[in-house]
């Protein structure tokens, strides 16, 4: 029986080329590298393919990998150039990649992957897997989520998840070839993972029945994040809007006093202050980047600019005064994330939580993201 003598893959995460040769007589090797170097992804597409799912290879972003047998034969598993890391190609069924099989720089074998419209008449009935999965519901054309285990799926994922409880007329034209699965049978592998971050949650969808399920505490904080900065800006802007009707009668009121005003050097110094937060809330996404309500003028402040001024100052700090509470706590986390991982970077978003990018400014999907950096994995092949 062949053994896998190596295994390769090149732009992963459109950064690096690895090449592991495995130390078949000591049955030991040991994979190391620093953080975010792909060290547990190579593990998963190892045993992605070896009896595990197909769909690490359209989650992970890489050109090719390879699988170098002890006997000569080398398998190649390559990417489509267009096909994103994150498998949201809507109304796509193009292949995401293409499996060959070489021997002595000859083709031996060749699968394009699947044809998912097959021999099915009506074509809608493929995308109505969730009638046949009850734990499975459905959140668009082609995007389903297991309550069972907490997971998104893609169509392609969900047909291979469960594809042997589907009717024959759906995955008639999915299963990959006899020459394939024998070879992804011809070699045991097992990765055991130690996930740190599920959560056991009660579902609160409005489409899902009351269950408990497994998610991401990553993308439950993640959720938690969203709605407290949504309640500060609704507190933020329930202040704003009692200050804003106010303001013309109380700069009126502080025009007619006769009481002198801040000081040019103090009021210029709060501006200063103020634009500096502002800065800092843009930094970290809770507010937007904007320059409009920066004052900059060289000119002396007279008296009634400066009274106009203070009034203007001192409402602006307490309309900001419910973002000030997040912003430390927010920074600190940013901070000690950004600090520890390598070729990653996170933001945060009003609307979405957590933003990972890579190097290249594109975004990560939490999923292969969290695989990389928070979860211990081992492998085992025999």
């Amino acid at each position: 029986m062949a053994r896998l003598e190596s295994f390769s893959v090149e732009g992963l995460f459109g950064l690096f080329d690895h090449d592991i040769h495995f130390k078949l007589g000591d049955r030991i090797t040991i994979i190391h590298a620093p953080n975010g170097y792909g060290k547990t992804i190579v593990l998963k597409l190892i045993s992605g393919f070896f009896g595990g799912s197909f769909s690490i290879f359209r989650k992970v972003d890489f050109r090719q990998v390879n699988f170098r047998f002890d006997d000569g034969r080398i398998l190649t598993i390559t990417k489509r150039p267009d096909e994103q890391s994150n498998d949201k190609r809507k109304g796509n069924s193009t292949p995401p990649f293409t499996i060959r099989l070489h021997k002595s720089r000859k083709t031996l074998q060749e699968w394009t992957g699947w044809k998912p419209e097959g021999n099915v008449k009506d074509k809608r009935e493929i995308y109505s897997i969730d009638r046949y999965i009850p734990h499975l519901y459905r959140l668009g054309p082609r995007e389903y989520r297991d309550s069972q285990s907490g997971e998104f799926l893609s169509y392609y994922d969900a047909i291979e998840k469960y594809s042997d409880i589907l009717p024959p007329q759906i995955r008639a034209d999915l299963a990959p070839p006899e020459w394939v699965r024998d070879l992804r049978g011809s070699i045991h592998c097992q990765l055991i993972e130690t996930q740190r971050l599920l959560l056991q949650r009660a579902s609160k969808a409005a489409y899902e029945r009351s269950e408990l399920t497994w998610v991401s505490a990553v993308q439950d904080y993640s959720k938690e994040l969203v709605t407290a900065i949504a309640v500060t800006l609704a507190e933020s802007a329930t202040v704003g809007s009692a200050l804003d009707r106010t303001f013309p009668n109380r700069v009126l009121a502080r025009l007619r006093e006769p009481t002198a005003p801040l000081p040019e050097s103090q009021l210029r110094s709060r501006l200063g202050e103020l634009e500096q937060k502002r800065r800092r809330l843009t930094a970290v996404g809770l507010l937007d980047d904007s320059d409009e309500g920066a004052i900059h003028s060289n000119d002396r402040f007279d008296e009634p600019t400066r009274k106009f001024l203070s009034e203007y100052v001192s409402d602006a700090e307490k309309k900001l005064e419910n973002y000030l509470r997040l912003l430390p706590r927010i920074e600190l986390f940013i901070d000690i994330i950004n600090r520890r991982f390598q070729f990653k970077k996170l933001s945060i978003s009003r609307t979405s939580g957590f933003v990972f990018k890579n190097s290249r400014g594109g975004n990560l999907d939490q999923t292969p993201f969290l695989l990389e950096n928070n979860m211990s994995s081992y492998w085992l092949m025999d």
